[in-house]
């Protein structure tokens, strides 16, 4: 099994979320997906993508459960 990085950069990102490098830009700018730029590129923490998928997935449950 392949070492995983804990330090991912935009196409690692979209491949570890299932997405296009796109999408991972409209995440950045729109959801807050947690990075940070770095001789202007992104970089992504891994604990902190899984940190920001997980609240993301309780708030939309919370708000399911509102309806």
């Amino acid at each position: 099994m392949a070492e995983e990085k804990e330090i991912m950069r935009i196409e690692d990102v979209a491949e570890y979320l299932n997405c296009s490098p796109g999408t991972v830009y409209r995440l950045i700018k729109k959801s807050g997906l947690p990075t940070t730029k770095i001789a202007n590129k992104y970089m992504f923490r891994r604990d902190l993508v899984d940190k920001w998928f997980e609240d993301k997935v309780r708030e939309q449950l919370e708000n399911e459960a509102k309806k």
